[in-house]
């Protein structure tokens, strides 16, 4: 069962790191009780009004207490508020309000901390969506004394010079099953790059229980099919401790490639079916990448089950200003777009668009809409 109810706490604390634009914040459970095994808890930090970028990571977390850690960036926490105090929701839900949490950092396993290469930050603050930091900590067992842990943020100003910009996106298998008595088990995503300029992989995070042998991740060869031209792009166990390892190879990642992220368990020693869920009896598969552009991307996701291919693109906006960097490249070319001839009829209002058609004659286009039926992140939740 998830704690609720623990008012949340930050530590703010100011340093000279490395340049006069950086400084520190930390982000700690608020000195919680942890009174059963397989517990969550979450709280959050309004990010400060000169917070502009982060740089880095370190966690404050002795040894042996938590299993694992997800720092999102959040547009509104998910509390409710009393009297100007606010009310954590703690659990294994979502820790944003309106689900609107982007996975910026992942820990376990007494990872080491991570800092940025110099000239590198994620985009935060006023000009993107993500006002406020939030935690969630996984507990394996039952504490005997209170809980601080947490995350401290390296933080730059818009003084802070960036030469790239560091986004996120995840990559999930949702609904595994892996049975008892296999030696390899495998189970994959297959993930579209829906971004319209390339990006280049930084650092990866894999992510799974005690069965995991690898999270691979692969990209698909000539046409974009997966075969024998496949190529191995990532690798790495989960047994080890679950850092993220920077990227030593160049590799980038071109509009329209096509990924597939793979992790193998080894089930020999079960007697029984395991399937995916939160709790360490459970299993996940999930690999995280950093990667860099040269303008800011909003964290993005990509899920699904058994090489369903899934199109990722950024799940929020930004307005950051982007000083001398081009949005359009220096030899840009122009377009001709043409339309079909209406037919006078009296315009219809169209609602999300699923998918648009030819007839055959090639002389009406035919758009399937939803109307004025909305669908959102929670319609089928």
């Amino acid at each position: 069962m998830a704690l609720r109810g623990v008012v949340w706490a930050a530590l703010w604390c100011a340093a000279l790191v490395g340049e006069a634009s950086a400084f520190h914040a930390d982000i700690l459970m608020p000195n919680v009780s942890v009174p059963h095994d397989e517990a969550y808890l979450a709280t959050y930090i309004k990010l400060p009004e000169n917070a502009a970028y982060i740089l880095g990571f370190e966690p404050l977390i002795e040894e042996g207490r938590v299993h694992h850690l997800l720092l999102f960036g959040c547009t509104t926490p998910n509390v409710k508020l009393d009297d100007g105090k606010s009310d954590a929701r703690m659990g294994m839900g979502s820790v944003c309000g309106d689900r609107s949490e982007s996975i910026l950092y992942g820990w376990a396993m007494d990872a080491p901390a991570l800092k940025l290469p110099k000239g590198h930050g994620f985009p935060v603050g006023n000009l993107t969506d993500i006002h406020y930091i939030a935690i969630q900590v996984h507990y394996m067992f039952k504490l005997k004394d209170k809980d601080t842990s947490g995350i401290r943020l390296l933080l730059g100003t818009s003084e802070t010079v960036i030469e790239k910009y560091v986004g996120t996106f995840g990559m999930i298998v949702e609904d595994l099953t892996i049975p008892p008595g296999k030696e390899a088990v495998d189970v994959s995503v297959e993930c579209v790059n829906g971004l319209e300029i390339p990006i280049q992989a930084l650092a990866f995070r894999v992510h799974a229980h005690g069965l995991g042998v690898y999270n691979r991740l692969d990209r698909a060869g000539l046409g974009g099919i997966f075969g024998s031209n496949d190529v191995k792009l990532l690798q790495r166990t989960p047994q080890l401790p679950q850092t993220f390892e920077s990227v030593n190879q160049t590799i980038v990642f071109q509009p329209g490639d096509r990924m597939r992220m793979t992790c193998r368990y080894n089930s020999t020693g079960m007697d029984h079916t395991v399937y995916d869920g939160d709790h360490n009896k459970d299993e996940m598969c999930g690999l995280y990448l950093m990667f860099t552009s040269d303008t800011p991307i909003p964290a993005m996701e990509c899920s699904g089950y058994y090489d369903s291919p899934t199109t990722f693109s950024p799940k929020g906006n930004y307005g950051i200003a982007l000083g001398s960097h081009a949005l359009l490249p220096a030899k840009a070319a122009a377009e001709r777009r043409r339309a079909l001839p209406g037919s006078g009829k009296e315009k219809a209002p169209i609602g999300q668009i699923g998918g648009i058609s030819l007839t055959p004659d090639g002389r009406t286009l035919v758009v399937f809409h939803r109307g004025d039926r909305q669908w959102g992140d929670d319609t089928f939740s």
